[in-house]
């Protein structure tokens, strides 16, 4: 994830130690959620996807909603790292 982005949108509350659920929005203007980022700005997985659906680079935004907030990893998740 482009550090620029994470310096501008954050930090962001941590769940764990160096680990955040964040959203993102991309410059063709769509939104992902569920979104494992750890410090910081490594994406380790995503919610219900294998791979990434999009390039790290087309990220403008990065945010968290409330249920960000509350979402955890969970063992069936791919991770990338």
């Amino acid at each position: 994830m482009p550090m620029a982005v994470i310096e501008r949108h954050g930090p962001f509350q941590e769940f764990k130690q160096d680990g955040s659920m964040v959203s993102v929005e991309l410059a063709d203007g769509r939104h992902f959620t569920g979104i494992l980022v750890v410090y910081p700005n490594t994406i380790a997985a995503m919610a219900g996807h294998a791979t990434l659906p999009f390039e790290p680079s087309d990220i403008v935004r990065v945010y968290q909603t409330a249920e960000d907030s509350l979402r955890r990893s969970s063992s069936n998740w791919t991770f990338w790292t």
